[in-house]
């Protein structure tokens, strides 16, 4: 049977009570981590939608709620799926929770993070070490066989053939509540505002993509030269495309 703890850590000398503090002691910065990234993806989808206007009008403007409101939307069907269906999210999963189980003193750890909003390095500045481990694959060249077949044997007597829940603690750092601010602080979504640059090479690479779907050639080209294409032709033009001045103002949310 195949082993994969590609997640899993170790903390030494370590109790329970103990963890807990360690834990708690960090959640304020990784909530304030999460809500950022949200803030960014919100951010990212008004100055696209604003910019695209000032470049390009379509015949027939698509009708409906603001980028703000679409933004929101998307959170809340994302955290349905995720919560409802274990369908992953990318885009919206900045959550962050972590399942002690006691073993010989110390703690093994699996942390479940989908989308790493620097929270790896939190736990690792914690005192967490690295201790995964995988029977399908070779070693880590820095790590010996000795203390390979250490994790195999320290894995296989903490879980065995049960689910982490049924055998540790899970403590939620960071859940889809906490990630709801990142949507009611203004400050914080014009302050994730893309560059420059990259909103207008967001608009280029639309513009771009938007004329191949014009074109005769582009049925014969390969998926990979339509990528350079696009690549290309969006470098050309970027310093042409026009921005929108305002963007994340209160009266867009």
């Amino acid at each position: 049977m195949s082993t994969k703890i590609y997640n899993g850590l170790r903390l030494r000398n370590c109790t329970l009570e103990q963890a807990l503090a360690k834990l708690r002691s960090i959640r304020p910065a990784c909530v304030e981590a999460g809500a950022k990234a949200i803030a960014s993806g919100i951010a990212t989808r008004m100055a696209f939608a604003a910019d695209l206007a000032e470049n390009y009008c379509p015949l027939k403007p698509a009708s409906g709620s603001s980028p703000y409101m679409r933004a929101q939307t998307d959170f809340f069907a994302a955290k349905a799926e995720v919560l409802g269906k274990s369908i992953r999210s990318v885009d919206w999963d900045c959550t962050l929770s972590i399942t002690l189980i006691p073993h010989q003193g110390d703690l093994l750890a699996l942390y479940f993070i989908e989308r790493d909003c620097g929270y790896i390095d939190s736990l690792l500045d914690l005192g967490f070490e690295r201790y995964g481990y995988q029977n399908s694959t070779d070693r880590p060249a820095e790590v010996s066989q000795e203390e390979w077949d250490a994790r195999e044997c320290d894995w296989e007597a903490a879980l065995g053939r049960c689910a982490p829940c049924e055998v540790g603690f899970t403590y939620d750092v960071v859940t889809w509540h906490d990630l709801g601010a990142g949507f009611y602080c203004i400050d914080r979504i014009k302050q994730a505002l893309p560059s420059a640059r990259a909103r207008a090479l967001a608009v280029a690479v639309e513009l771009s993509e938007l004329e191949l779907d014009y074109s005769t050639e582009a049925k014969a080209m390969r998926l990979s030269a339509l990528v350079r294409h696009v690549d290309a032709e969006a470098a050309k033009r970027a310093d042409g495309i026009r921005l929108a001045e305002g963007v994340c103002e209160v009266r867009d949310c």
